[in-house]
């Protein structure tokens, strides 16, 4: 018996000392969601409000290293969302990074997520020093009409213009993921039937 696919949302975030941002889609879906907390504006509200969404519908949260790196900080703006801004988003990016393999140290334990996570990039063990993979590299290998790099230095303090361009680039890589989870559904699919059956347990 093949188990239905749980809706499934992929997501991306970018952190700078003046802009976070929260940028997602469902598979099959042309809709795309930006939620912007900066200089100059603050979606936090909305953005709660959509974090509590997908949990109420159950949707599975997809990302790329998102165990390690984007969905610790989404699980601060949930567990503390009054304190929550685009410094402390910076804060905890900067934590990460500097802890070095971060793909582990700051991740929350699977009974702890307030949103259920899949990690594509941990799914198809890209955190094997052996096997690393960036999304850039995969992009190059999907042969993927544009492969950008982050358009800006980390740390800068973005000026307006500068978080337009920002979030076409955190537009691009979300597609991009989601491009590659499309690739990566025939092992979802086997991993959501062993977990049906019994099989298996908790974050496979």
């Amino acid at each position: 018996m093949t188990t239905v696919l749980p809706k499934i949302y992929t997501f991306d975030i970018e952190t700078f000392p003046n802009c976070f941002l929260f940028t997602g889609k469902f598979l099959g879906d042309s809709n795309i969601h930006v939620f912007e907390i900066s200089s100059r504006k603050n979606m936090r509200s909305e953005l709660v409000q959509w974090l509590n969404y997908l949990k109420a519908e159950d949707a599975l949260m997809n990302g790329f290293n998102n165990l390690g790196f984007d969905y610790p900080i989404v699980h601060e703006l949930i567990n503390s969302p009054y304190t929550f801004d685009a410094i402390k988003a910076y804060q905890l990016c900067q934590q990460i990074i500097s802890s070095g393999d971060h793909n582990l140290n700051h991740a929350i334990r699977y009974e702890n997520r307030h949103i259920k996570q899949l990690d594509i990039w941990k799914m198809n063990h890209f955190d094997n020093a052996n096997r690393r993979t960036s999304l850039k590299s995969l992009q190059f290998a999907m042969r993927s009409d544009s492969v950008e790099d982050l358009p800006f230095e980390v740390g800068k303090i973005l000026t307006s213009e500068e978080i337009d361009i920002l979030i076409k680039y955190n537009i691009h890589d979300v597609t991009e993921t989601e491009k590659f989870l499309e690739i990566c559904l025939p092992a979802i699919q086997m991993r959501l039937d062993l977990i049906e059956s019994g099989v298996v347990k908790g974050d496979v």
